[in-house]
Parts: structure tokens; sequence; C-alpha cells
């Protein structure tokens, strides 16, 4: 096993790949801690993000479209929100009518698909812990991270 490294890029933590560092090695070990995968592009995600803000706990922000989930972390995130890949796609986007609509895709293709592809996922996703929701609308955050 690798020495984990501070990556510049990102407020997060690069574990080199080890089998033991499974999806849910990733739950039961990550700290408690609350993350926004965040598009500055998308009013919601902005909405979100300013709830965060104004709530005053501390939480990491990743700009999932520069920094994009690889495949280990996608199976981690969909698992905290018990969802399949496929559930996470926007289908309203054009790169999804234009290349994806109407195909058979598999799940497993859906990870590859999203990973090469993260304007595709849904958002903006909020992670506290072992759970995740999307967070639509953005004001669902104030009840899932219970903030008063």
């Amino acid at each position: 096993m690798g020495i984990a490294h501070r990556n510049e890029r990102a407020t997060k933590y690069i574990i080199p790949y080890s089998s033991k560092f499974t999806p849910d090695f990733i739950i039961n070990h990550s700290m408690s801690k609350i993350s926004i995968y965040h598009n500055n592009r998308c009013g919601k995600s902005r909405t979100a993000l300013e709830i965060l803000q104004n709530s005053g706990l501390e939480f990491e922000i990743r700009n999932y479209l520069q920094d994009p989930l690889n495949i280990t972390e996608l199976r981690a995130l969909l698992k905290k929100l018990k969802l399949q890949p496929s559930q996470l796609v926007r289908t309203n986007e054009d790169l999804y009518k234009e290349q994806y609509k109407d195909k058979e895709i598999t799940e497993t293709e859906w990870f590859t698909i999203l990973k090469k592809n993260p304007i595709l996922i849904e958002r903006p996703i909020v992670e506290k812990d072992r759970k995740a929701i999307v967070a639509r609308p953005p004001e669902s955050v104030i009840t899932f991270l219970n903030i008063t």
C-alpha cells in the first residue's frame, strides 16, 4: 500500500489504489465529513452551496467537472445515495440526448460513461458520513444535515 498524498487541485486526499479500497471500505472508513459535489454553472448547486456556507458547518467542495470521480468513488457515492448509475444521469443534457437516449446501456456501462462524462451526473450531491442525497430541491440539504 502506498502513502496518501495531498492533491493540490482539490480538497481531498488521494490514496493509491489497492484492492482493499472497495466502495464498502471507503464508506466505512471515511472520517465524518460533509462534502458537496458542485457545478458552479448550476443554480441549484449554487443554492445548495450557499445553504452550506450559511450553516456554519465545515464541508468540502468538490468541483466534479474539473476533478471527476473515479469508478471506485462513483460506486461508493452511489451506494450512499442508494441509486443505480442510470438513476444519477441528467437526461436533459444535450450530451445524453445526442449519444445515449434510447440506447440499451447496462448499469456497468453507465459507470464508465459517468466517469468519462461527469456533466451527466445529477447535481448537487451532498454527502455526510454513510449517506448522500441529490439535493433537489437544494433546501433538502437543511433536512438532510439537520440544519436549524
